[in-house]
């Protein structure tokens, strides 16, 4: 994510950039030769702005994917369906002046209460969600694949709030019946887990939740959900036992509300969140920090480097003579060297 006018321009050809199309269609990503799977939820073709998600199988130090752009036959959406793997089942994005999305594609808004608007977010992120902490949330309906009863689950998001007040509510799901949600919301300052009724029974994490300050909050349940991990920023920040023993949320999913407690009347959030998402999987300590230095500090995570299209050889003098009615034989002259006798196209060859 980020703006880019220089290595690479990413700006629309009509703004002296390299990008065709002004959907951004043309900026493609790939390893080695094989397409890769992305989303780009955010391209401005005046600046060059972009926010892409893209999905590498595996990856290590070292890892090469290419980016290309100035197609011009390329005119419609290259990324495929998903740039996020089996256990995602939302990641919502807040493009300017457009609608909120689930990039996972399984998560429709069902209601926006009381208009809250996507905002400029920090560098690093692009886009964000505002909300007034008195009457504006949104209703995600039925969370189709949000996990449930003994199921593994991960819940993650970036936040930046203006007031904490006791137990308002960042992301949520449930259906309002006894110890049936899973809600994460601010104790005492800090992340923690609400379970009605009993509401300390998540636990907390060790580390207060900084006010008008962007942070990254991870909260993971274990095998069982009989063990809760908080992270701030990447670093596990607290562990607890959940639940006394019984899962919560053993039923269907009736609500799933993004800016208060789910199935509790007010709780609402005042301030700013993005990047949340949930997911069906225990994420690792590895994999909270992996994606904590990505969001973050993208330039210390990946480094962008042009690579410059080789310049077609210029070949002349081509003869082709018939050996035989089944072979010829074809000479031409070209203006790069041969390196071996069996590159097609040596200084002089057949």
């Amino acid at each position: 994510s980020g703006t880019y006018a220089g290595t690479p321009d990413l700006r629309g050809t009509g703004s002296g950039g390299s990008v065709t199309s002004t959907n951004g269609y043309d900026i493609t990503f790939n390893r080695a030769a094989t397409p890769l799977s992305w989303n780009m939820p955010i391209y401005v073709s005046g600046t060059g702005q972009i926010k892409a998600n893209v999905l590498v199988p595996s990856a290590a130090v070292g890892t090469i994917v290419s980016m290309c752009v100035g197609k011009s036959s390329v005119t419609t959406f290259q990324g495929g369906t998903n740039a996020y793997d089996s256990f995602t089942k939302m990641a919502l994005q807040f493009p300017i002046a457009n609608p909120v999305i689930d990039s996972t594609g399984l998560q429709v808004v069902t209601n926006i209460n009381a208009a809250p608007h996507a905002a400029t977010g920090p560098t690093f992120l692009v886009d964000a969600l505002s909300l007034n902490g008195s009457n504006q949330s949104l209703d995600m309906g039925t969370a189709p694949g949000f996990p449930v009863g003994y199921e593994d689950r991960s819940v993650s998001f970036w936040a930046n709030p203006v007031t904490l007040a006791a137990n308002i509510g960042f992301v949520g799901w449930g259906n309002g019946a006894y110890r049936q949600d899973f809600q994460l919301i601010s104790l005492g300052g800090k992340l923690g887990l609400y379970i009605p009724p009993d509401q300390t029974s998540g636990g907390t994490s060790t580390s207060v939740m900084p006010l008008a300050s962007w942070h990254r909050y991870d909260l993971v349940a274990d095998a069982g959900v009989s063990n809760i991990r908080f992270y701030i920023d990447g670093v596990a920040s607290g562990t607890a036992p959940c639940c006394g023993g019984y899962s919560p949320f053993t039923g269907a999913v009736s609500s799933s509300v993004i800016g208060r407690v789910a199935t509790v009347a007010g709780m609402y959030y005042n301030g700013q969140l993005a990047e949340i998402r949930v997911r069906s999987t225990s994420s690792t300590a590895t994999w909270i920090a992996a994606e904590y230095l990505n969001q973050s500090n993208p330039s210390a995570f990946y480094t962008i480097v042009s690579i410059a299209q080789p310049t077609p050889p210029v070949i002349s003098g081509v003869s082709i003579v018939a050996n035989s009615p089944l072979s010829v034989k074809a000479t031409w002259t070209t203006d790069i060297a041969a390196d071996s006798q069996i590159q097609c196209g040596g200084t002089s060859g057949g």
